[in-house]
């Protein structure tokens, strides 16, 4: 039974102890709770303090404070300006919330924060969610309701991480409206995932619609999106099920900066892999492993050792490009520029146009330019030609390189006698390995000299040169230059009717991702 019983008469409390320096009212319990305080609709306990505590109880075992409500919170508190509610330990919790279908603990504010945990221990935490559901639920969860309002936020003062995750799954963040993750830094990453197992990515994003992960940046010098593997794994990866005009990684860069960049010490930057059907025999998009459009600047820009290499399996070309319907036959817009020397290990063809060379004009290099096209033939034709200068008897040897009997076959000379008629001039002696002689001109004059070949090296003999070739099935009815013969452009070659009928389609999946589509396309032989 209780030493000491209040009851209200009517002025508002059951037990009233006034204290103007200690505590108004003490209760000690030896084995339960020292002051036992129940309202049917009010609080149990309603106390008032100045500069110390409303309530104080210590217990060497139980509970310091029980409170229990049928319908109200168990216990209430509020303060003007220090905590409404304040629960220390010394080795075990603070303040413990427990309810059976409600919310365990509860804080509001209207200016400050609901609920404030600190630590001073290097591996706990300020405030730690604990679920301990056979399936499913949530250790800490978090809902902002106002626009713009952030459900959970974590920051760290000192370099340290704001939000950490540890699980099967980390950190798991959904969006209705805006982003399931948003993540600043002043002078770090704003996230930074890490993956232990082979196989995983550090980063994973997915989306039904939208794109799975978007980074951006002030930073002129750092990346939106920054992927690294120490083991040599993918550092970002990008996955996609959606329809051909979507991207599994993405780069989008306005003014002059880069889309998307990828560096390495001694592996690919970037490296794309197509695994759609061969239907483009140019394997353009949707097929392509790499796919660069602009509207304004490179679709692909690639540096290094070498800048951009690609290499083409079945029918398809390692690399394919093209400038607009231009480079298919009307103005000059070219589809690929370089600059520097270019190697072609391989047969070069040009097909339908002429093969020239373009230098500024010599008499006129501010204004003009002056352009020749190349000498062609129906053979793999080889030209050298010379001036020698004839002996007393009108007689003279043409001395070739070591290796010219063993490049040409086939020769043909010509002479032509300089300053003055030489009608008996002729070649006395043909090519013998070294040299071929000239005699029948004049004495001590100059001869002109030339000798054409055809290859017979063994390149040569392994690729030889077929003048005439029937169209395959797929070309027939097509052309190299259909402009030439009064057809359209889509009339072009298979490959090249491809690039035309997609231009369209690209540009505007440029423009308006939504609207465009790959879908339908089909390959000019089909």
């Amino acid at each position: 039974m209780p030493s000491v019983t209040g009851v209200d008469d009517g002025g508002g409390f059951g037990v009233q102890g006034t204290s103007p320096t200690g505590s108004g009212v003490v209760g000690n319990g030896p084995a339960w709770a020292g002051v036992v305080a129940s309202s049917v609709s009010g609080s149990g306990v309603s106390t008032f303090s100045d500069s110390g505590a409303g309530v104080l109880s210590v217990s060497n075992s139980g509970p310091g404070v029980a409170a229990q409500s049928g319908q109200g919170p168990g216990v209430s508190g509020r303060s003007d300006h220090g905590p409404g509610v304040s629960g220390s330990s010394t080795d075990g919790i603070g303040v413990v919330g427990t309810s059976v279908v409600a919310v365990g603990l509860s804080g509001t504010s209207q200016s400050d924060n609901g609920v404030l945990g600190t630590t001073e221990a290097s591996e706990r935490a300020g405030i730690f969610g604990r679920n301990t559901a056979a399936q499913g639920g949530s250790g800490v969860v978090g809902l902002a309701a106002g626009l713009g309002g952030i459900g959970v936020f974590g920051q760290s003062e000192a370099r340290g991480t704001g939000v950490v995750g540890s699980g099967a799954t980390g950190v798991v963040a959904q969006g209705d409206v805006g982003p399931g993750v948003d993540a600043s830094s002043v002078q770090d990453h704003g996230v930074v995932a890490r993956a232990q197992r082979t196989g995983s990515a550090g980063v994973f994003g997915q989306s039904q619609s939208g794109a799975g992960v978007i980074g951006t940046t002030n930073a002129t010098a750092e990346p939106g999106v920054r992927g690294e593997n120490a083991s040599g794994g993918t550092g970002v990866l990008g996955v996609t099920s959606g329809l051909s005009s979507t991207a599994g990684v993405r780069g989008v860069a306005s003014a002059t900066a880069v889309g998307v960049r990828g560096e390495s010490a001694g592996g690919m930057g970037v490296l794309g892999l197509g695994n759609g059907s061969s239907a483009f025999t140019a394997g353009l998009a949707p097929q392509s492993g790499v796919f660069g459009a602009s509207l304004g600047g490179a679709g692909v820009f690639g540096y290094g050792a070498p800048g951009v290499s690609g290499w083409g399996t079945g029918a398809s070309p390692g690399v394919s490009a093209f400038g607009g319907l231009s480079s298919l036959g009307t103005t000059s817009i070219p589809a690929a520029s370089f600059i520097g020397d270019v190697v072609v290990l391989g047969s070069l063809k040009v097909a339908g146009g002429p093969k020239q060379f373009l230098i500024d004009h010599p008499l006129d290099p501010e204004r003009r330019f002056l352009q020749h096209a190349a000498v062609e033939a129906p053979a793999l034709k080889t030209f050298y030609d010379g001036v020698v200068t004839t002996d007393d008897q009108g007689s003279g040897h043409v001395v070739l390189p070591r290796w010219f009997g063993a490049l040409n076959t086939d020769l043909c000379y010509s002479l032509t006698s300089i300053g003055g008629p030489a009608p008996d001039l002729h070649v006395a002696k043909e090519f013998d390995g070294t040299a071929f002689a000239i005699a029948g001109g004049r004495a001590n004059s100059r001869v002109c000299w030339q000798v054409t070949g055809v290859r017979h090296d063994p390149s040569a003999q392994r690729n030889p040169l077929v003048v005439e070739q029937d169209k395959s099935v797929g070309e027939l009815g097509r052309f190299a230059d259909p402009s030439a013969f009064g057809h359209a452009p889509s009339e072009h070659l298979a490959w090249a009717a491809d690039l035309i009928s997609l231009r369209d389609v690209i540009e505007q999946s440029l423009r308006d991702p939504t609207e465009a589509s790959f879908e339908g396309q089909t390959n000019g032989t089909g």
